[in-house]
């Protein structure tokens, strides 16, 4: 009877031992804590029970992974490989997610590959082969998961691709397998990535605006369909129902909009003419993104709509001293020009000058204005010498305020530049009619009316 006891006091004390051993998600815990002698008894005392156990030893080397200690971690995933005899593919794959973590894709993807071979018909390996290459070497990673295709027509491979597509940031090519695929199949996060790559891959807005209104349909409370929504309607000009959407989108995210939404947000309330919201709008997304200068330019444009020129060119000369030289392109430069012009206009324009007197006052206050335009123009023009459009910009600024001289000038580089090119034939014919105008102008109609014929026959 005493031995009997004996014998259950000692079983007994054996559960009771197996039963204080941690899990993996313990340990993971106490690692997470700083507590790391407390970890590495409690790896200890489990692994000495389990040095069998191929799916435990794993899921140990994935907490060590998590929690950044890539050593730890490869050390029991080739404890969980020499436990499988190197013929499992969830080993080789663990062993290849180490290594990709330590930024090393030729040894992640031997063990992918080797994956493969062991398992073909598991899709995690080529998964996670292609997604070594997915970003600098897009039809690497196609074929590889093609190739699981061959092997289980049953996994929606196009659905693969556009995913590895979409998060190596090829996102034409990514729109492209997405559109083979079912909607009706696709999860959320596929269902957005398809909308933002329609969009921003290939351009099309129509279509980012289905997809986004599909997914809407699903799941009317997660943020980023009325997002695409905004993003697409602003960019097909329909403003009424791009606020409708923004107000829907506002209300999910309260201020926790991104850069983006305010950009666009912003873009929309100008179209409305609702400026000086516009205005806060921008600035909200500056904000939220300060490096992201260029929303100034945005900012002077909505300023130049208000007429506030000053503020305009205030703006652009903020963004100027903020972007230095990366900011100083032929777009940024002809905006700034664009506002001179716009300026010197409004000056004529709010004239009623009826006197030589006042005309030349008006003259007085216009001509250092178109200076400075000029003067702007010739930088854009400096930055893309050999692109037409500097000189056709400036061309119709000299001659709307009388420089017919110099507008002949431009004119006639951008009807040499576009003759060479024989592209863009409206800008030529257009080219063609001002030079036929100038030439009138400077009382050379023979040759005005010869550029006047040249523009017909286009």
């Amino acid at each position: 009877m005493k031995k009997l006891t004996m014998f259950f006091a000692l079983a007994m004390a054996v559960c009771y031992c197996h039963a204080q051993l941690a899990t993996p998600a313990q340990i993971g815990e106490m690692l997470k804590s700083g507590k790391q002698q407390e970890a590495i008894k409690a790896v200890t005392q489990l692994y000495k029970k389990n040095k069998k156990d191929v799916n435990l030893i794993c899921d140990i080397s994935r907490v060590f992974l998590t929690n950044d200690d890539t050593e730890s971690a490869m050390d029991f995933a080739l404890k969980a490989d020499a436990a499988a005899k190197s013929k499992s593919a969830k080993v080789h794959c663990l062993i290849g997610d180490i290594w990709y973590t330590k930024d090393e894709g030729g040894n992640a993807t031997q063990e992918y590959a080797q994956a493969i071979t062991v398992d073909p018909n598991d899709t995690i390996g080529y998964v996670r082969y292609a997604n070594v290459y997915k970003d600098k070497f897009p039809d690497e990673a196609i074929a590889k998961l093609n190739e699981l295709k061959a092997v289980r027509p049953d996994v929606d491979v196009d659905k693969l691709i556009a995913r590895a597509m979409y998060n190596g940031h090829h996102e034409k090519e990514a729109a492209k397998y997405y559109a083979k695929c079912d909607m009706n199949t696709l999860a959320i996060d596929d269902i957005s990535s398809y909308a933002f790559a329609a969009l921003f891959g290939i351009g099309d807005a129509n279509k980012a605006l289905e997809i986004a209104q599909f997914g809407a349909s699903k799941n009317s409370q997660v943020a980023v369909f009325p997002r695409i929504q905004l993003y697409s309607l602003a960019s097909l000009g329909k403003n009424e129902e791009a606020l409708e959407v923004a107000k829907k989108l506002f209300d999910i995210v309260g201020d926790g909009g991104n850069m983006l939404d305010y950009q666009f947000y912003g873009g929309v309330l100008n179209g409305v003419n609702r400026n000086e919201e516009a205005i806060a709008a921008f600035r909200k997304a500056m904000e939220i993104s300060p490096e992201r200068t260029d929303i100034l330019t945005k900012i002077a444009a909505t300023y130049s709509l208000m007429k506030d020129f000053d503020n305009a060119t205030k703006t652009m000369d903020e963004y100027f001293a903020k972007a230095g030289e990366a900011g100083q392109t032929f777009d940024n430069y002809s905006t700034l020009a664009d506002i001179y012009v716009a300026k010197a206009r409004a000056i004529s324009d709010a004239s009623t000058a009826e006197t030589e007197t006042e005309q030349n006052e008006v003259k007085a206050a216009v001509e250092p204005v178109m200076a400075q335009a000029f003067a702007t123009y010739d930088k854009a023009i400096a930055k893309k010498p050999h692109y037409f459009l500097g000189y056709y910009n400036k061309g119709v600024a000299q001659y709307a305020f009388g420089n017919i001289e110099g507008a002949k000038e431009s004119f006639s580089k951008v009807a040499e530049i576009l003759e060479a090119e024989g592209t863009n034939k409206s800008y030529l014919k257009a080219a063609y009619t001002y030079l036929g105008n100038c030439y009138i102008k400077l009382e050379d109609t023979e040759t005005g009316k010869a550029f006047q014929e040249k523009a017909a026959a286009i």
